[in-house]
């Protein structure tokens, strides 16, 4: 089982607050632009390249083909305006309490 976040996905304004000993990112608080995002997906997937590293996309795709099933939180989905539209396909969005049913008794838990 796999729960994973999107790349567009931005953290609500509380989470941007800092202790007072912790340094302050120049960045802080501010949405990347979309020229900016294009830049580090396309830098990003040339050191893939280079390395041999398959895309996140086909990772994810061998990982459905190999019977690994996909989910999302409803509640972070909720929190975040995300729809199934959102994700990518064949994921199943459920709450945290059916996650744990369905999990009794699997073999193997990866979230993230």
């Amino acid at each position: 089982m796999w729960a994973a976040a999107g790349p567009g996905i931005r953290r609500p304004p509380q989470a941007e607050k800092t202790l007072p000993n912790e340094p302050v990112s120049p960045l802080q608080g501010v949405d990347p632009s979309e020229v900016e995002v294009d830049r580090y997906t396309t830098e990003l997937h040339d050191t893939m390249d280079r390395k041999d590293i398959p895309y996140i996309e086909d990772m994810l795709e061998m990982a459905q083909l190999e019977g690994v099933t996909l989910l999302a939180c409803k509640t972070s989905a909720d929190l975040f305006d995300l729809t199934k539209e959102d994700f990518v396909e064949g994921v199943e969005i459920m709450l945290a309490a059916d996650f744990l049913k369905r999990a009794t008794g699997s073999d193997l838990h990866l979230m993230y």
